[in-house]
């Protein structure tokens, strides 16, 4: 679906499940995660506020991940 790249739906709807996540079931944090050498799932995480915390492996996982956390 490469048609709709670079058009900002996925920020807009990264955004939208951040207030949703808020609003509907009180979630107070939200993090997120992506590979390292996912550039575009980067830029999501940070236009939505997030940013760039740590390197972490997952339970049971082998590949280091990039860790974002809100910026508080």
């Amino acid at each position: 679906m490469s048609e709709f790249w670079g058009q900002g739906l996925a920020s807009e709807i990264a955004r939208q499940i951040l207030i949703y996540a808020s609003n509907e079931f009180n979630i107070p944090c939200v993090l997120g995660i992506t590979s390292s050498h996912n550039t575009a799932s980067m830029n999501v995480l940070e236009k939505i506020g997030l940013v760039f915390d740590k390197m972490i492996t997952l339970p049971g996982g082998t590949e280091e991940i990039c860790l974002y956390k809100p910026d508080t």
